[in-house]
């Protein structure tokens, strides 16, 4: 394998284990890291785009004037 194709399999494995929830035997997942069973996690989930020209829904952006037809 060549060492410029070494390179981005590693950087692929490497994002894609940074955005997965860690593995907490001990505990449960809160955002990136473990916290202890029983305790309440205080990390607000991801909001939605920031949407200058548009309004959000869902996911993405959309006209002003338009309705949204994503799932709430």
């Amino acid at each position: 394998m060549k060492p410029l194709a070494i390179i981005a399999s590693v950087l692929a494995l490497a994002a894609g284990s940074a955005l997965a929830a860690p593995n907490c035997p001990n505990g449960v997942a809160c955002g990136n890291t473990c916290i202890p069973k029983g305790k309440a996690c205080h990390i607000a989930p991801p909001k939605g785009p920031n949407c200058t020209n548009g309004k959000a829904c869902g996911n993405t952006c959309i006209a002003k004037t338009a309705t949204c037809k994503a799932p709430h």
